[in-house]
């Protein structure tokens, strides 16, 4: 086969020449550009001519996804070097307590992420109210003395705790940051609140400032690590307790040798007394025995009935029931007033008569009063309010003998 014959004018050999050269020309910068990128230089720039090339623009997309590759994996390494930094100080928790360990906390976190300040808050809830207290502060550098106590849902820190999220924000009010530097005040650019979590339970806040943004690895390393915050401030805090119960234990634990050679002199007393107490005890019994006889003779001769302080029946016997006729079922927890005649109810006498026993004061006399079928009956009585050892009523017993035949006599005579 024969190749045809192309005749190419003087212009167009030029052009094809040119052409040719600035391919060749991007050829070579294209090597160039791949080699730089294989030694790891990820910021080689291309020409224009590059650039505008499609080779060139394969290579700057390439060069891109290498870099976002990077990136990635240097914010990796970034986190996963400032856990394990942080692991080694939450790692020695132990010998520390829960300020010294959120000073620590605080003040590498800050130097880490390149914040400016921050604090820490912590969540107590002994009182009826939960509240967060500020334990640790940081900033500019230097740990700054600023206590501070939160209630829950009071402020964007108060809010954190109740809704268990994030707050980022980057639009900060000029009042927000009450920390001020050796220079002035200084308003952070970015703000930064992270509840501190474990199992879904808040055990505190982390609050950061920074003059910059905060991205979002850095955002997210700070979560990861606020967990592991968290844990170790529940197990500080748990370590507390338990010290502070063994302290407790130990006291009591003194307390109650102290008191068992309290018991032991005690006891020595004691058996020092008891022949005294038995002694005591013969003449309780003989005065006990007395007293049921006396109690007895009582009961058979006079009429007694027992009210509350305030004047209901809680008892009485049967020589008061016979008197006024009536049943114990039918003045069981009725009031003393159903025995008196209403001329008396309505007297001022009556009307003070109740306030007087349950104030103590004893009340004897002559009383009128009426039986089951509103008959007078008179009274020779007395009303004796029973104190208990706080010398307060505690009821009142009336004793009664009925002197209603002798008054009738009198009324009788006086009208003949």
């Amino acid at each position: 086969m024969k190749i045809p014959f192309i005749d190419l004018g003087n212009k167009q050999l030029t052009t094809l020449k040119t052409e040719i050269e600035s391919l060749q020309k991007q050829l070579a910068e294209a090597s160039g550009f791949i080699k730089e990128i294989e030694n790891g230089n990820l910021q080689i720039e291309a020409s224009e001519d590059l650039i505008q090339s499609e080779i060139g623009q394969t290579l700057i997309s390439m060069r891109k996804h290498l870099l976002k590759i990077a990136q990635e994996e240097s914010e990796r390494t970034w986190s996963n070097t400032g856990l394990a930094k942080f692991s080694d100080i939450l790692r020695n928790k132990n010998s520390l307590d829960l300020k010294s360990l959120a000073d620590q906390i605080l003040m590498n976190l800050i130097k880490y992420i390149g914040a400016n300040q921050g604090m820490i808050f912590i969540l107590e809830e002994d009182e009826k109210e939960p509240y967060l207290e500020s334990v640790a502060c940081y900033a500019y550098e230097r740990k700054k003395f600023l206590n501070k106590r939160v209630m829950l849902g009071e402020g964007l820190t108060g809010q954190c705790v109740l809704e268990k999220e994030t707050i980022y924000l980057l639009e900060i009010p000029d009042n927000y940051v009450e920390i001020t530097s050796g220079l002035g005040e200084s308003t952070p650019k970015a703000v930064f609140i992270c509840p501190l979590l474990v199992n879904e339970k808040v055990f505190g806040v982390i609050e950061l400032g920074s003059f910059d943004d905060i991205p979002s690895f850095k955002q997210e390393f700070i979560i990861k690590l606020a967990e592991n915050i968290a844990s170790s401030i529940k197990n500080v805090k748990d370590a507390e307790k338990t010290q502070n119960l063994l302290n407790m234990s130990q006291m009591q634990s003194e307390a109650l040798r102290s008191q068992e050679e309290e018991m032991r002199q005690n006891m020595e007393e004691m058996q020092a007394t008891q022949e005294e107490m038995e002694r005591k005890s013969i003449e309780l019994s003989s005065a006990v025995a007395e007293s049921d006889s006396l109690i007895k003779g009582l009961n058979f001769t006079m009429a007694i009935i027992e009210f509350t302080p305030d004047g209901k029946v809680i008892k009485s016997n049967d020589n008061f029931l016979k008197i006024f006729k009536y049943t114990f079922d039918d003045i069981k927890s009725q009031t003393h007033s159903k025995f008196v005649p209403q001329d008396i109810l309505d007297s001022k006498d009556y009307q003070t008569f109740w306030s007087k026993l349950e104030s103590g004061e004893v009340n004897s006399g002559i009383f009128k009063r009426i039986d089951s079928k509103g008959k007078p009956i008179w009274l020779n009585a007395i009303y004796n309010p029973i104190l208990d050892g706080n010398k307060k009523v505690v009821k009142v017993i009336k004793f009664a003998t009925d002197i209603t035949q002798q008054m009738q006599k009198e009324e009788q005579i006086q009208k003949n």
